[in-house]
């Protein structure tokens, strides 16, 4: 009886001290019922509730507003009064004699046409020549005559009015001053920015195109206005 019963003294010892404190023997290995109840509880507490909706699978992205934005059309007038000038007519226009001399048009391949019109332009003792060509029908183009600023608009093939618009011309904006006024008045129209742009000038308007729309800047009087895209009048 001795000698059986001490190795299982020694044994005890040892895994004393090696595993420290050691959980009572009935806790090892073995799950009471109430915990087995627990852990099942637990486990299914995570699950969505039985009455909850099935989650959406590919459903549709939200609409998307394409309603297209609303560009100003309206064109701001020069301050003057306005003079008719007709084919072979000659107008005294702020002390400058506007004489429209000729007009032309050539046609391009493809369709379309190039109209051209020539105008004299005199005040003491001197003669300007002016040529106004564009493709598109109530252009305007901004003139300085002689130290005086003529603001021209196509009203036909034979007809252009012309407003004197200051007695002096004024110092013209540079493209960058132009730009900056045609982005500003662009933001505050509510018209959408865009990273594809570009501008070019013509008889002293600068156009300004993106891909939803296209603005105009008279260099001389400082006037912004908004058209469709791609186009220059």
């Amino acid at each position: 009886m001795t000698h059986l019963g001490m190795p299982a003294i020694v044994i005890v010892g040892l895994l004393a001290a090696c595993g420290g404190a050691q959980p009572p023997a009935a806790m090892v290995g073995t799950l009471s019922p109430d915990a087995a109840v627990t852990a099942v509880v637990v486990t299914t507490s995570d699950a969505a509730p039985a009455d909850a909706p099935p989650p959406v699978i590919d459903a549709a992205p939200p609409a998307i507003d394409a309603t297209p934005v609303a560009i100003p059309t309206t064109r701001p007038a020069v301050k003057g009064k306005p003079v008719t000038v007709t084919l072979n007519d000659e107008k005294l226009v702020g002390g400058v004699k506007v004489r429209f001399a000729a007009n032309n048009h050539k046609h391009r391949v493809g369709g379309g046409a190039m109209g051209m019109f020539t105008f004299e332009l005199r005040r003491g003792g001197k003669t300007l020549e002016l040529e106004l060509r564009s493709e598109l029908e109530g252009f305007e183009a901004e003139i300085d005559a002689h130290g005086v600023l003529l603001v021209f608009e196509h009203v036909g093939y034979g007809e252009f009015r012309v407003t004197p618009g200051a007695r002096r011309t004024p110092p013209p904006l540079d493209d960058d001053a132009c730009v900056a006024a045609i982005e500003q008045a662009a933001a505050t129209a509510g018209l959408p920015a865009s990273s594809s742009r570009s501008y070019g000038e013509s008889d002293g308007i600068l156009y300004f195109h993106t891909e939803g729309w296209t603005a105009a800047c008279g260099r001389y009087t400082r006037r912004i206005w908004f058209m469709p895209a791609n186009r220059d009048d």
